[in-house]
């Protein structure tokens, strides 16, 4: 068994609703910290697979393989997947990216099935003040809250998604 952090959706209402169970000060950073992105320049898209673009997928793919090499690790995703994906699972991506102008600058890739929405994948071609928390949680807790899904699955590591509403749960893989 190991953890990863989800957020449960208990029936609110809008990210401001979800907000109101943060002690003071927490909702304070994380309106700090959504506040720096819009102020940023950037233009922030929620987009499911049909709105996806060539150059987005080419870019969503791009950053794939940066943080791969950056952290060192395997990238065990192929071009095969990212073309599997984009014609057989399109239905079920959803990508949160961020614009400079139209060249996509970062993005993550998740998967919705059912009422559960699995983030999964996220790269930046610069790093960017709080993009990575805007778009790895806050646009995608958003969409999980106005679909009435039942949970949003962050992904392991990371204490610091507990700041923004994510809890540990136990999971068995």
């Amino acid at each position: 068994a190991t953890h990863q952090y989800h957020f449960v959706n208990e029936g609110y209402a809008s990210f401001e609703d979800f907000l109101a169970r943060f002690h003071s000060e927490a909702r304070k950073q994380v309106r700090k910290e959504r506040r720096i992105v819009a102020e940023s320049g950037l233009d922030v898209r929620v987009k499911t697979g049909a709105e996806l673009s060539s150059a987005d997928w080419d870019a969503i793919r791009a950053f794939y393989l940066d943080t791969c090499a950056r952290k060192g690790s395997p990238a065990y995703l192929d071009d095969a997947f990212f073309d599997v994906a984009r014609e057989t699972l399109s239905s079920r991506v959803v990508a949160v990216l961020a614009y400079d102008g139209r060249r996509p600058v970062a993005a993550t890739l998740n998967f919705e099935k059912g009422r559960h929405l699995y983030g999964r994948y996220w790269g930046a071609s610069d790093a960017y003040q709080m993009l990575h928390f805007e778009l790895c949680y806050y646009r995608l807790i958003e969409r999980a809250i106005a679909k009435g899904m039942t949970r949003f699955e962050a992904g392991a590591q990371g204490e610091h998604k507990i700041k923004r509403g994510l809890l540990p749960r136990v999971v068995h893989s």
